[in-house]
């Protein structure tokens, strides 16, 4: 699913909607990395993500915010539009596309607390987007109920996003101000629904009837202070303004109680950060204050200045029902998650984002119970017997139909076969070249619950079918994949077969997630729709984007033994270049979109992007720098010098021709490998050898689609890089001269190469660099520079799974990038290995100087 999200109107002055936004934005993108979300905020605001949590950032010129948003999300064309809070009616995408947060409708109870623009500004606005949305998320069951009585409100996807509770932090110090006093705290704008004179007035009553000084502290936008102060000009009140947040959460830590007598609420966020400090709660008893206080607050009218003052002299005075109210106040945070409230978001953005037909395909007679999905774009001249073996079942022909997705290129063909699927059938045309477009657009077309994806050159057995609805009805799990049988025309096309046969025999072991294939696959409509359907701008790689998704969501598949498919394997290079090449691409361009952290975790290590940290020329030139310097240190023992002289020099000749064309020199030189094992297979007598050779060659086009891809693609490097000290978290500008990742003993290392340079963020400290190298062995002759600065010998110490040496602030650069060169003879004599270091991670201990 690809995501826009309008962020344009989140600023820290929007008060509530604002702390919702930023909480729920890093969870949704947490919880979700497998899809596409895109961000478009103010560029002098700072963004809710990063891209190392999959985000894709777009900050706007805050002159003319709304066209600029409007012409940047039209050209991206999303699948939805989460918008979280609408600003005009003028944007390009269909309303039905979007889903809005409309936090409450105050503005249609409370219109006397809005200048006559703002109010029919909002006017406007919200009735457009209520007449037309295709979901509105709100914040409480009082807004919901608000919006379903308004007459303007025609969408009814209504759904719930309530802020979460988050832990309070350890809190700062308390504003100079505020120390000494006791102190009920209230911290909101100087909105008139706020109720500040109201406030005011009440806790001068309850001030004026106290022997001890009590204050009221205010903080927020402090516009409009000294016109009220004047007003009630006895009353020990004192506003803050705008303070931290550190300085927010003491004021929470410090205070007697929170007192929140707002007139209209559609949640009340202070609530929960009241209970999460530990802090009683007095506050009004209308809106959506009750729904989140429950029993956890003590609440009055807001419009009684005297119901106030009691209700606060009463929460003042009683110590045992304040620690009453504080140990309710715990429990009513369970109820509150940024986790369930982002899981409520994606639901509604996958019901509004998932394409969906606007009619059915009706069959006569009953209902069926399956559809059979076949797109005919690959179907090689095997497509007659494919729609033959599904209409000659041994099941009975109501139970399912066929349901065949074409592009409208092949008008002979498609007219054949849709006469003879007449009646047992439908087909379908799309104008696309993509055929996963077909998979994804078919699936979505059938009207039946479960459906059986497969290709045009499969055939099924006769007891195929039988044997798919056998399963479902045995079975709740989300699907399955069949067992595949290879049919080959010649040895090329068994040894595909053979290769097969070894993800068969991965996929049948216990929990195995890889368990989608376009061969046969079987799954319950809803939840493919629930999951987004076939990701298909990733080409064939979308399949496995369907499996990890399906994983990650918790939706297990079987692997069904007893359920037989036939498949017509590839004949010729020429046909196998086609699917691995547009397979290949679309792992590369998901990779470079995607929070690496989930791609690494369901994909494995990523090997386009070691490519580009081995051969990509800025990184090459790093490396040249790193072993220039290496060789002019002077610490360097004859011998030393001379063994890493002789190893530099072997690496420098494969180096130097990828520092001067790039990833252009990887291209030939992976192709160059491909068409000698293509050569080396011809010549070959052994069926064992040819099988080997073919591997290697499907590996080597595997390997030449994703570096096709980079020469296309230059993603820009973070100009602030991930806080993270593991290895596997680095980008690949960050990690040039080092190898592919590996694992051992569960976890994710790298070897450095004869020059590598460590790229990581840390500011400067008097601390000591821990280079975490793990239980493996590693070279003895190596060279360190820290951002340039020789580690000289004797200060490097070896300590158990780690090498560590001092380092000063004066050492560390200006800006958060430091590097780290690692310079080294190989451990291994071979001239293939080249690996020196192992490298798990890193840490910088600061060190404190004694007094």
């Amino acid at each position: 699913m690809l995501a826009a999200m309008d962020l344009i109107q989140m600023r820290p002055e929007s008060g509530g909607v604002y702390t919702l936004v930023r909480g729920l934005v890093p969870e949704l993108l947490r919880l979700h990395p497998e899809h596409e979300w895109h961000l478009y905020y103010p560029e002098d605001m700072a963004p809710m993500a990063s891209p190392r949590d999959g985000a894709h950032l777009h900050p706007l010129p805050r002159h003319g915010l709304p066209t600029h948003l409007n012409r940047a999300v039209a050209s991206l064309k999303p699948d939805v539009f989460f918008r979280a809070f609408p600003l005009d009616t003028s944007n390009r995408i269909p309303l039905e596309k979007q889903v809005v947060l409309i936090p409450d409708l105050q503005h249609e109870i409370l219109g006397e607390c809005f200048t006559e623009t703002d109010l029919a500004w909002r006017q406007k606005v919200f009735r457009h987007v209520q007449g037309g949305a295709g979901a509105i998320g709100t914040l409480s069951d009082h807004a919901i109920e608000t919006l379903k009585r308004s007459p303007w409100t025609k969408c009814t996807d209504l759904f719930l996003m309530p802020p979460g509770s988050t832990p309070a932090p350890p809190p700062g110090a308390l504003p100079e101000a505020a120390r000494g006093k006791t102190f009920f705290y209230f911290p909101a704008n100087l909105w008139p629904h706020k109720n500040h004179a109201m406030l005011l007035e009440a806790f001068g009553r309850f001030a004026a009837a106290r022997r001890d000084p009590v204050w009221l502290i205010l903080t927020g936008n402090p516009q409009g202070w000294p016109e009220l102060r004047a007003r009630f000009p006895g009353v020990p009140a004192l506003h803050l303004g705008r303070v931290p947040d550190a300085q927010v959460w003491a004021l929470y830590r410090n205070a007697r109680a929170l007192s929140f007598f707002s007139r209209y609420e559609g949640f009340g966020i202070p609530l929960l950060e009241a209970f999460a400090s530990d802090l009683p709660v007095a506050c009004s008893n209308v809106c959506s204050l009750p729904e989140v206080g429950g029993d956890a607050v003590l609440s009055c009218d807001p419009g009684d200045p005297q119901a106030i003052a009691e209700t606060l002299a009463r929460i003042h005075e009683d110590e045992a029902l304040r620690e009453q109210l504080v140990a309710r106040g715990r429990k009513r945070l369970e109820a509150y998650t940024w986790t369930r409230s982002a899981e409520n978001l994606f639901e509604a953005l996958l019901r509004v984002g998932v394409t969906r037909p606007v009619a059915r395909v009706e069959i006569a007679g009953k209902a069926p119970d399956l559809t059979v999905v076949i797109p005919m774009l690959e179907h090689r001249g095997h497509l007659d017997p494919c729609l033959d073996s599904y209409l000659n079942q041994d099941c009975a022909h109501e139970r399912y139909e066929i349901g065949v997705v074409a592009n409208g290129r092949q008008a002979a063909l498609e007219a054949r076969a849709e006469e003879k699927i007449r009646g047992r059938g439908w087909l379908r045309r799309f104008e696309t070249a993509n055929e996963m477009e077909l998979y994804h657009r078919g699936a979505l077309m059938a009207r039946t619950p479960l459906l059986l994806i497969t290709e045009s050159h499969c055939e099924a057995k006769p007891e195929t079918v039988a044997g798919v609805l056998r399963f479902f009805e045995a079975s709740d799990l989300a699907g399955g994949l069949l067992h595949s049988e290879s049919r080959s025309a010649n040895e090329f096309g068994s040894f595909e077969g053979a290769l097969y046969e070894e993800f068969l025999a991965q996929a049948r072991r216990p929990g195995d997630w890889h368990r989608t294939g376009l061969r046969g696959f079987a799954v319950r409509r809803e939840i493919l729709e629930r999951v987004g359907g076939f990701d298909y701008r990733y080409g064939l790689f979308a399949e496995q984007i369907l499996a990890a998704t399906l994983h990650a969501r918790g939706f297990p598949l079987a692997f069904l033994e007893g359920v037989p498919i036939v498949h017509h394997n590839t004949a010729t290079w020429s046909e196998l270049e086609h699917s691995v090449f547009n397979y290949a691409d679309g792992e590369a361009a998901y990779r470079d979109g995607h929070a690496r952290s989930w791609c690494v975790r369901m994909f494995g290590a990523p090997g386009q992007s070691d490519a580009r940290a081995r051969y990509g020329r800025p990184q090459v030139r790093a490396q040249l720098d790193a072993a220039a310097r290496a060789l002019g240190a002077g610490e360097l023992r004859r011998d030393e010098r001379a063994r890493m002289l002789r190893t530099l020099c072997v690496w420098f000749f494969d180096a130097a021709p990828a520092g001067l064309l790039g990833l252009r020199w990887l291209r030939a030189r992976l192709r160059a490998q491909y068409w000698a094992t293509r050569i080396r297979m011809a010549l070959q007598s052994k069926p064992e050898a040819r099988l080997r050779s073919f591997r290697r060659g499907w590996a080597r086009l595997a390997d030449l689609g994703r570096v096709r891809s980079f020469l296309e693609r230059n993603p820009l490097a973070s100009p602030d890089p991930p806080p993270s000290t593991r290895i596997e978290d680095c980008e690949d500008w960050q990690v040039p001269g080092f190898h592919p990742l590996e694992r051992h003993e569960g976890r994710w290392f790298r070897w450095s190469g004869p020059a590598a340079v460590l790229r990581f963020h840390a500011r400067p400290a008097d601390a000591e660099f821990a280079l975490e190298t793990g239980p493996l062995p590693c070279t003895r002759r190596r060279v360190l520079f820290f951002n340039g600065r020789r580690v000289p010998a004797e200060a490097i110490r070896r300590e158990p799974g780690a090498l560590c040496f001092p380092v000063n602030r004066d050492d560390f650069v200006n800006g958060p990038v430091q590097e780290l060169s690692l310079v080294g003879a190989p451990r291994s004599r071979r001239r293939s290995a080249k690996k020196c270091l192992p490298v798990f991670g890193w840490e910088l201990r600061e060190r404190r100087t004694p007094d």
